[in-house]
């Protein structure tokens, strides 16, 4: 979408990995091998979009051996340590909530790390797609899960439609200032 609306020299790189955490992401255990702090260094990213908590509550409510078991309130302070790099490198920063799952609000409670991550965003004035509750108002938003957690492709779908109209406005103004 963002290609279409603005040519070939926008362009969108995933390096999310897949089942991490936020603290992993942050301390560079998460598969890329380097901490956040020197994959923003070496980034040539304009804007840095922040997609965790799902692992980040599940791991709350199911601790695993080796996993770091974050609370709400280290959540946000892992939020905001990424933030904070990514602007110290230059970087534009949003975030983004979690779909719901079939478990609200049971397993982990995922709406306390939705909140936490809301909490952050206000606090240090970083855009925000709102997800969670936009979802859970989509009719039969529970049969475009895949396993109950994940999304199906209707509902990435409707994730990429929300993100996008976050990201336009702050992609055209980083084109106004090139």
């Amino acid at each position: 979408m963002l290609q279409e609306r603005f040519g070939g020299h926008v362009y969108v790189i995933n390096y999310g990995v897949g089942g991490t955490q936020s603290h992993q992401l942050l301390n560079g255990t998460e598969g890329r091998k380097k901490p956040w702090g020197l994959q923003m260094k070496g980034s040539a990213a304009d804007i840095v979009l922040i997609n965790y908590a799902l692992n980040d509550h599940f791991y709350n409510a199911k601790p695993a051996p080796g996993l770091f078991q974050a609370t709400p309130e280290t959540y946000a302070q892992i939020i905001r340590d990424l933030v904070q790099i990514a602007r110290g490198e230059g970087k534009y920063v949003i975030l983004q909530e979690p779909n719901p799952t079939v478990y609200q609000p049971g397993v982990g409670n995922l709406y306390r790390f939705v909140t936490a991550l809301r909490e952050v965003s206000k606090e240090l004035d970083v855009p925000l797609v709102a997800q969670y509750d936009a979802l859970q108002e989509v009719a039969g938003w529970k049969g475009m899960l895949s396993d109950s957690v994940h999304p199906g492709e209707l509902m990435y779908e409707l994730k990429a439609a929300r993100t996008f109209e976050r990201l336009v406005l702050l992609v055209e103004a980083v084109l106004a200032d090139e």
